[in-house]
């Protein structure tokens, strides 16, 4: 038996990465579907009234959008990154020769989650905008959906960035090892797999 060393420990915890991802886009779903309930109910309460808020309309066009989470994510990242499409979603991490290889595999994968929790939690904010009690609801909920996008599609910004900066061929020699791979949810991949 051999003893386990960080850059292995590394791969362990990067093999719980899907896992996570999984239960990330389980709980938009959820989170879709209570929104669009609660703001259904609302805005029937307030018809009864007689009194129209677009709150509630908000959330239930946001609950809509958070149950197509993934779609969502792919509209924005389209729209942003002219036509390009979320590729590398989680990196295949291997334990190898090359233990930074490893190490910016996983620090990568684990900034892609974030991303996706910063996506969601920036739905989040714009489903409360005009909410009395909630302040630049529209503002934070943007700012955290493209960080989210930002982060989903780290390599792919980074490298507009180099290439802007005149420095890609570094960037690129620099990324070289890092080996993109697909995981997204399966109804997901066959739509990406369509729009390819």
């Amino acid at each position: 038996m051999s003893e386990m060393n960080a850059v292995d420990m590394l791969v362990n915890l990067s093999r719980a990465f899907p896992a996570a991802q999984q239960a990330i886009m389980i709980s938009a779903y959820v989170f879709g579907l209570v929104l669009v309930g609660f703001g259904l109910m609302r805005f029937l309460r307030e018809k009864r009234k007689g009194n129209t808020e677009s709150t509630s309309l908000i959330m239930v066009i946001v609950g809509s959008l958070t149950l197509a989470f993934t779609d969502a994510m792919t509209g924005v990242t389209q729209m942003l990154f002219a036509g390009a499409s979320p590729r590398q979603i989680l990196s295949s991490v291997s334990a190898g020769p090359n233990p930074a290889k490893v190490i910016m595999n996983v620090v990568l994968d684990f900034l892609v989650l974030i991303g996706w929790i910063s996506g969601l939690r920036g739905l989040y904010f714009i489903s409360r905008t005009g909410d009395q009690y909630s302040r630049n609801g529209f503002a934070r909920g943007a700012l955290h959906l493209l960080a989210g996008v930002i982060l989903i599609n780290l390599t792919l910004f980074a490298s507009a960035i180099a290439n802007q900066l005149g420095v890609k061929r570094q960037f690129d020699r620099l990324t070289s090892d890092v080996t993109p791979a697909i995981y997204l949810p399966q109804a997901h991949q066959a739509h990406v797999n369509q729009t390819t």
